[in-house]
């Protein structure tokens, strides 16, 4: 409750972002631009925070388990790796908008929009990198305030687009990076209040990389799968005409405010806490925990469905019919959030599944999943948007993540009644008669 609480405050701010995205500049190819470039410019950084978030909190509580000084320096180490990657794709991305043009991402207008961006945005790669280290570090110690401070960069944006007379995307670009280093500083700052100084550490010697490597390829592998969902639906909206990008932007967050209020509590909450019961071997306990939040989320999940489908014109006109945005707009943003709210209830109960697996280092069954999904939403992807447009996007995201969810049940309920664990997982001493 704490989380969502946080969440709610967090995403609001969030959410004000796009709305002042939408009156300031409409669904024109500034906000094109404007997204792509955002997108390409998190992604990787996004890439990275969700194997931190997947490895770094089971690993190091396993290696403090046994040794406090190996636990600690794995994590400075990390810290190092996190510092040295955030430059080096930092410089890369100014090399991205000669890539756009190359490959025609994008209407001519648009392009020509992204030259100005993308190497302002370059900058807060790194800072997203070292906020990504810091955020993780936040939550493995439960210090749950790291939910509300992720509402930096979105204020400083926000608070560009009101104050500014004559906004424009230069300046949207550099508040947008002066959010992520805002956000880098005072979550380096919380992780220093509480003990948990960031002391980069360069070198791989700690005993926590050996067992990271045995199952890096397949979290990397399947983390950049999950994560480039977003970037091929936009490279797939455009190539619908201007302003589809914008269009799928803005019904993608409406969509996502609950979506992720929801990703957040479940994740930040159980990752720790199922961490701990496969540390202490209690497989029994993380499974029956499991199933109950699973269901519990799925039923919450289906219940904002359904008010979400009846209420999408109306949503769409108040959150963002004014200024720049028309009418149009608001019956096309409208279509697209109603086929991709189907999405809703298989997503949140398989965030809570995705957790459980992750805390036993279930690594491959969660990246064939990511597979699974990339591969999917481009077929589908390729099939659908010719024939609806924007809303063939977003119908296409909801069967896949349907198919995810069930995916992830039938193997966690197979292992379940087979009472197996993986075979990188101990054993516990002994298990229920009644499982």
């Amino acid at each position: 409750m704490v989380i969502m609480s946080l969440a709610i405050v967090a995403k609001l701010i969030a959410f004000a972002k796009e709305l002042a995205l939408a009156r300031q500049f409409g669904v024109g190819p500034e906000t094109d631009a404007y997204v792509l470039g955002f997108t390409w410019a998190t992604w990787l950084p996004g890439i990275f925070i969700s194997v931190a978030m997947a490895t770094l909190i089971p690993i190091g509580r396993k290696l403090q388990h046994s040794s406090a000084a190996q636990g600690g320096r794995f994590l400075d180490e990390f810290a190092g790796l996190t510092l040295l990657l955030g430059a080096a794709i930092g410089l890369l991305t100014l090399a991205l908008p000669d890539l756009f043009a190359r490959f025609d991402i994008g209407s001519v207008a648009s392009r020509r929009e992204l030259g100005q961006t993308l190497p302002i945005m370059a900058a807060l790669v790194p800072a997203a990198f070292i906020a990504g280290y810091c955020t993780t570090r936040l939550v493995d110690a439960q210090r749950h305030v790291n939910v509300l401070i992720e509402a930096l960069p979105p204020l400083v944006i926000v608070a560009y687009l009101t104050i500014a007379t004559r906004p424009t995307l230069t300046g949207l670009s550099i508040a947008t990076t002066a959010g992520y280093v805002a956000y880098a500083i005072v979550a380096a700052l919380l992780m220093r209040a509480g003990g948990q100084a960031l002391r980069p550490r360069f070198g791989l010697r700690s005993q926590g990389w050996q067992e990271l490597a045995r199952a890096s390829v397949i979290v990397i592998v399947g983390n950049v799968c999950a994560g480039s969902l977003m970037v091929a639906d936009q490279f797939q909206a455009s190539a619908l005409g201007e302003g589809s990008v914008a269009i799928l932007s803005f019904a993608t967050r409406l969509l996502m405010l609950p979506a992720t209020l929801a990703s957040m509590a479940i994740a930040r909450s159980l990752l720790p806490i199922f961490s701990d019961l496969a540390a202490r071997q209690d497989s029994e306990a993380l499974l029956r925990l499991a199933h109950r939040l699973a269901a519990a989320v799925f039923a919450i999940g289906s219940i904002g469905a359904a008010l979400i489908w009846l209420l999408a014109p109306w949503l769409v006109e108040i959150a963002f019919e004014r200024g720049s945005f028309t009418a149009s707009d608001t019956a096309e943003t409208a279509a697209a959030l109603r086929w991709g709210v189907f999405q809703l209830p298989g997503f949140a109960a398989a965030m809570v599944l995705v957790q459980a697996l992750l805390s036993q280092r279930r690594y491959a069954v969660v990246a064939a999943s990511g597979i699974f999904n990339l591969l999917a939403k481009l077929v589908l992807n390729a099939l659908l948007a010719p024939v609806f447009g924007v809303p063939g996007i977003t119908l296409a995201t909801a069967v896949v993540l349907w198919a995810s969810f069930l995916f992830l049940l039938t193997w966690l309920n197979r292992t379940a009644r087979a009472g197996r664990l993986p075979p990188d997982v101990d054993r516990p001493v002994e298990r229920s008669p009644n499982r």
